[in-house]
């Protein structure tokens, strides 16, 4: 087992710090948590992510992401912003788009995607990663 993340980098906080007035102190901690935690763990399952910061119970960030009344349009648009502001530098965007295929029909935000291995519509959630590299000069 590695060791737990004691705080989130100086890095990502810059970036989080412009979500904290659409957030309670302890709504922001969990989604601090859940986005350094989406970063750093092998596996995306909000448990593997709470255990990312040696919490003892999943169910508080599980609310969070499930329960909580935050609102989703600001976060996005927050988001969309700090894009709009980053600065266009020559380099190469990498998108990964990963079907989760899933089983249950009443599963939160579950639809039908097209699915680039079975090449037919898949029922799950579909997530797009993505990653910028800024080329350098040798």
């Amino acid at each position: 087992m590695s060791l737990p993340i004691i705080e989130t980098p100086s890095q990502l906080k810059k970036y989080l710090n412009d979500y904290r007035s659409i957030f309670t102190k302890p709504q922001f901690k969990h989604f601090s948590n859940l986005i350094t935690g989406t970063i750093v763990s092998d596996n995306k399952t909000i448990q593997e992510i709470n255990d990312c910061f040696a919490e003892k119970d999943q169910s508080n960030l599980n609310r969070f992401v499930n329960s909580s009344d935050w609102d989703e349009e600001e976060v996005n648009d927050i988001r969309i912003s700090q894009a709009k502001k980053m600065p266009l530098k020559k380099g190469i965007l990498i998108l990964d788009p990963t079907m989760l295929h899933k089983t249950g029909k009443h599963m939160e935000k579950v639809n039908y995607h097209y699915s680039g291995t079975t090449k037919k519509k898949e029922l799950g959630h579909f997530l797009v990663n993505c990653l910028y590299i800024k080329y350098r000069r040798f």
